[in-house]
């Protein structure tokens, strides 16, 4: 691993500086991701965490996705119109309904991600195995806080809108 000339509060900045910028790019990947299915950002994100989390129900996603259940019952109602996904009855409690991504859209999806894949592959091919861990422990860590954060900004009042400069002249 290479060492850096930075005290460590400048590489802590440049490191926060760098995982923003991804976030960053994550949504733009995402939203261009969402446009090529033919769906809005809020639907690409329940796709793919049923996608990730296998069946879930609806207020298992309304949860992972941070909304309430009735926005979380109209993206699942057009999910299941655009063939996406299917409600289906757990076997195991006839009471719960199953959310489920229809296999035809996994493996789209997935044949999607190939070139996504083969890329990363290729950028994390001069690491090694214990800094590919550090990598994975990183980004889990990250994934944790952020998660976190994300459940604490959803219960803040919104920021004002900001002041038209025009008009303090």
């Amino acid at each position: 691993m290479p060492k850096y000339e930075f005290c460590r509060e400048d590489l802590l900045n440049a490191v926060f500086d760098t995982a923003w910028e991804q976030v960053l790019m994550t949504v733009q990947h995402a939203a261009a991701a969402a446009h090529d299915l033919g769906i809005n950002l809020t639907d690409f994100k329940c796709v793919d965490l049923v996608r990730r989390n296998g069946a879930v129900t609806a207020g298992q996603l309304a949860e992972y996705a941070g909304l309430t259940t009735g926005a979380i019952t109209g993206a699942i109602d057009r999910l299941e119109k655009a063939g996406m996904v299917y409600r289906d009855r757990d076997g195991s409690d006839r009471r719960k309904v199953l959310v489920r991504l229809r296999p035809e859209v996994r493996a789209d999806i997935e044949e999607h991600r190939a070139a996504e894949r083969e890329a990363m592959t290729a950028a994390y091919a001069g690491y090694g195995e214990e800094e590919l861990a550090l990598i994975r422990d990183y980004l889990e860590r990250t994934s944790r806080v952020m998660r976190g954060q994300f459940a604490e900004m959803v219960k803040r009042p919104p920021l004002p809108p900001a002041a038209d400069p025009s008009e303090s002249a």
